[in-house]
């Protein structure tokens, strides 16, 4: 995921803190933004400005002077909700692959019982 524009309707046209309307790359996957907010909540700074999501945007509230800083920070942390959300995509496709072979262990330790069956 990387902020690749700003919507300049949304956005305020302000100095001051207001929110700026960032354009993402990608649809935003079902558990990204939880791994998104992991990553600000651990990111320590005294310029760590509020960000929120809303309709696909990144929202953040900031002046103007820090924004492209705050651009830098937030893809960095893009960075991280990335590596997050593919290592726990990564597990639950490993949990769904042992599911399956157990479940298919099972289904052939059944039919081998039914094929011996006599009638």
């Amino acid at each position: 995921m990387k902020i690749i524009g700003i919507d300049k309707d949304k956005s305020s046209l302000s100095e001051g803190n207001e929110n700026r309307y960032l354009i993402l790359d990608k649809h935003l996957p079902t558990g990204w933004v939880s791994c998104f907010e992991d990553a600000y909540r651990n990111y320590f700074s005294p310029y760590k400005c509020e960000v929120h999501f809303k309709n696909g945007y990144l929202v953040v509230k900031c002046g103007l002077s820090e924004l492209q800083d705050q651009i830098f920070t937030l893809n960095d942390w893009c960075d991280t909700a990335d590596k997050k959300f593919d290592e726990k995509l990564q597990k639950s496709l490993e949990m769904l692959r042992a599911t399956n072979l157990e479940q298919e262990a099972k289904g052939t330790s059944a039919l081998e019982v039914f094929s011996k069956l006599k009638f």
